[in-house]
Formats: C-alpha cells, structure tokens, sequence
C-alpha cells in the first residue's frame, strides 16, 4: 500500500509537468502563429460555481485560471477558424 501511494504521487507529478509543458508548447505556438499584439483588457463575470471548476482546472494543469481562460479560447477560435477553412482574421 505505502509503495503503491507513492508511485501515484510520482505519477501525479509526472502528468502535472507533462501537462504543463504541453500548454507551454500551445502557448508557444499560439505566440508564433497570432505573434504577440497589445493586449486589451476584458471583464467577464462568471458564477460562484464556474470560477470553482476553472480554479481546480488550472490547478490540475498547473497554470492560472487567467491562462487557462486565454488558452481555451485561442482554441476554440483557431477550431472554428479550421472548421470555416479561414486561418486568420488578420
């Protein structure tokens, strides 16, 4: 039992840096393909409950939940933009 606890945080921390730098390799290639712009500022109000699930989301993933909001709609546009067959807006 001991044993086994252990080899599961170890593979916990594995997939947590695996999963970080799977992100890093998104966030890189999302800067190489938007190039870096200014940046304007968005307010968004959320509820109680989805603030909760996106603050244990990026914590799973080891990011902030300001980061995990970024990455998940550069997806979801770069997605749309693929299923359109447009590639940039620019």
């Amino acid at each position: 039992m001991r044993g086994e606890k252990k080899k599961d945080k170890k593979l916990q921390a594995v997939d947590s840096w695996t999963e970080q730098a799977r992100l890093e390799e998104m966030y890189d290639q999302t800067q190489s393909y938007h190039g870096i712009q200014k940046k304007e500022g968005v307010e968004l109000s959320l509820s109680e409950w989805l603030v909760r699930n996106l603050d244990f989301e990026a914590m799973r993933v080891g990011v902030n939940r300001e980061d995990l909001i970024k990455q998940w709609i550069v997806q979801k546009l770069d997605s749309e933009r693929a299923n359109r067959g447009v590639y940039s807006l620019l």
